[in-house]
């Protein structure tokens, strides 16, 4: 589950998926809502906040604190348009039915986990046990690697040292890429210098 705690992480992530283009999102300015808008919060604001974040990183955290529990967000970013896997949108933190991944449809899951026949039950599990960023996070490793790379690039622009969470959730991520990727999990897609 997104926390609080990686808040950092989550701008780091939107700086990134920045790079993409985004076809269905538009540079709306965020306004103010109450608190019942706020829960229908929309993802055509994704561009702004990531023009923020790539500029104003501590405000850009600020900003995206109250945010972390909107994983729909990301998972429009990320995969709509970097796989072309991603059809709609959900705001499930977690797999509850492997039919569902952020949208991806039972095809799509399969898709998926093809790569990896030898380790097809490990797959399912991460897959049922993990948190919506380390889900996508393995949909883009699989379908553009250097994306994770650039990600882990732009966390040393963040002062890594000062932000615990984020390294913590890079650890995590590259524990379970590991396991995934290329049966022995000789391939990583986070680099060595970002490892706890």
């Amino acid at each position: 589950m997104i926390t609080l705690s990686s808040a950092t992480f989550l701008a780091v992530v939107l700086s990134v998926a920045g790079k993409y283009e985004v076809s269905s999102c538009s540079p709306n300015v965020y306004e103010d809502k109450d608190e019942d808008q706020d829960k229908e919060w929309n993802p055509n604001n994704a561009i702004a906040f990531v023009r923020l974040a790539e500029t104003e990183n501590a405000k850009a955290l600020e900003i995206l604190e109250p945010m972390v529990d909107y994983p729909s967000m990301l998972s429009h970013m990320l995969i709509s348009d970097a796989n072309g896997m991603m059809q709609r949108f959900t705001r499930d933190s977690y797999l509850n039915d492997i039919t569902t991944v952020l949208g991806i449809e039972r095809e799509g899951l399969f898709a998926l986990t093809k790569a990896w026949d030898r380790k097809h039950e490990q797959v399912i599990k991460f897959l049922k046990e993990a948190s919506t960023d380390l889900i996508l996070a393995a949909a883009m490793c699989q379908h553009a690697p250097d994306n994770l790379n650039k990600l882990a690039a732009n966390l040393a622009d963040i002062d890594v040292a000062q932000h615990g969470a984020a390294k913590r959730m890079v650890g995590v991520l590259d524990e379970a890429l590991t396991v995934l990727i290329n049966d022995g999990g000789s391939k990583r897609c986070i680099p060595d210098y970002l490892r706890i």
